[in-house]
């Protein structure tokens, strides 16, 4: 494997992501990103060839001013705007960034994956 790069707001100071790169044959590179921040996504995109892509970043709550809707009564704007900027154009703007690294003979495999709470086929367990 020529590596791994691990991404987060605050992958710097992330002990897991220390504790994953100190250890073993795998060598992980933890770099800060956010993917609200166009620029830092931008910025970011100068590592090496992708053939492997995940984006786990997503949002449902953040504890204090973004709260999810389970009535008509609790649609916010502005956390409809932090959610809309984390779960839908995050990942655009990062597959605009880094679109450039994905190989274009090889395989490759660019994914975003979203919690099941966000799905509208599967919403049978009720909650939100």
């Amino acid at each position: 494997m020529e590596g791994l790069f691990a991404t987060s707001r605050h992958a710097a100071s992330d002990e897991k992501l220390a504790d994953l790169a100190s250890g073993g044959d795998l060598r992980l590179r933890a770099i800060d990103m956010d993917v609200t921040v166009e620029a830092s996504a931008a910025v970011r995109a100068e590592a090496a060839r992708v053939g492997l892509f995940v984006n786990c970043a997503g949002l449902l709550h953040d504890g204090t001013s973004v709260q999810p809707e389970k009535r008509l009564a609790d649609v916010a704007p502005a956390s409809l705007e932090r959610s809309f900027a984390v779960n839908a154009i995050g990942p655009l703007l990062i597959a605009k960034h880094f679109q450039g690294l994905l190989p274009r003979q090889d395989r490759v495999v660019f994914a975003s994956l979203s919690a099941r709470v966000g799905s509208i086929g599967d919403n049978r367990l009720g909650g939100w």
